[in-house]
């Protein structure tokens, strides 16, 4: 036999073993397929229909849900007062683009574990930071006291802000503590965030935040304030430092139906 007779009998054996090994995994799947049917089948022939007083099923997961949020955010006062919100949130289903689908827990300030979703039914004011910064972070905390000055005594008491650190390795819960006690915060509607640093990219991807380790231990990172509705999803952004803040206050005016 020749090269080139052996070489194209070759290309053949192994053509028709691929495709005798296509075919042999498409009858498998379909077997599969065929006896899960006939499992169904007999299961749903065999299966008496429950009694109507044990079907409110989805009413214990939503009160599992409040409670797991609750939980994760026990100890904050300013939370206490908008569990009735929570309620009311939990039975919508999250959009799309909802900051509350990331459900890793974190840590505050406080060492205690929170899940994004426990903000839930409130505005949320959000900054990613860190807390060596020697010049950018300092003006946008206190653009965030703007704001937060500006608010009517009922958006003011209804509205978080939740600062995320991206250096977690020296911005500890016990260092972010002290510096939510330094910048004199109302720590029931302030929560400083800590994570692992996946975590940290993911919410720095929702919100639009780009951010950099740089050598001398500093980072570059995108100067922003975002402001997230009800559900979690971004309503405004603001860029830069000493930016307005009136259309950001009218905004959580409106979202808390304040006069």
């Amino acid at each position: 036999m020749t090269n080139h007779a052996r070489t194209t009998y070759q290309t053949t054996v192994t053509r028709r073993r691929a495709s005798m090994c296509t075919l042999a995994i498409l009858l498998l799947c379909a077997a599969c397929s065929s006896d899960k049917g006939s499992a169904d089948e007999a299961n749903a022939t065999s299966t008496p229909e429950e009694p109507p007083a044990t079907q409110p099923v989805h009413e214990d997961h939503a009160a599992h849900e409040e409670q797991a949020a609750h939980e994760g955010h026990e100890g904050h006062a300013g939370h206490e007062g908008h569990e009735g919100h929570e309620e009311m949130a939990a039975a919508e289903p999250l959009p799309g683009m909802s900051l509350y689908r990331l459900e890793e827990p974190w840590t505050s300030q406080a060492g205690e574990s929170v899940q994004l979703s426990s903000f839930r039914g409130e505005p949320v004011v959000a900054l990613m930071f860190f807390g060596s910064c020697q010049h950018a972070c300092p003006m946008l905390i206190s653009d965030l006291r703007r704001l937060e000055a500006a608010l009517s005594d009922d958006a003011r008491a209804r509205t978080q802000f939740v600062l995320v650190t991206i250096d977690p390795e020296r911005d500890t819960p016990e260092a972010m503590a002290r510096l939510a006690t330094g910048y004199e915060v109302d720590q029931t509607r302030w929560t400083f965030l800590h994570g692992e640093s996946a975590q940290i990219r993911e919410i720095a991807a929702v919100l639009g935040v780009q951010y950099r380790a740089q050598s001398d231990g500093q980072f570059s990172h995108t100067n922003m304030i975002t402001l997230l509705d009800e559900s979690g999803v971004v309503a405004l952004s603001v860029e830069g430092l000493g930016q307005p803040i009136d259309a950001m206050a009218a905004r959580i005016e409106a979202m808390v139906g304040a006069p």
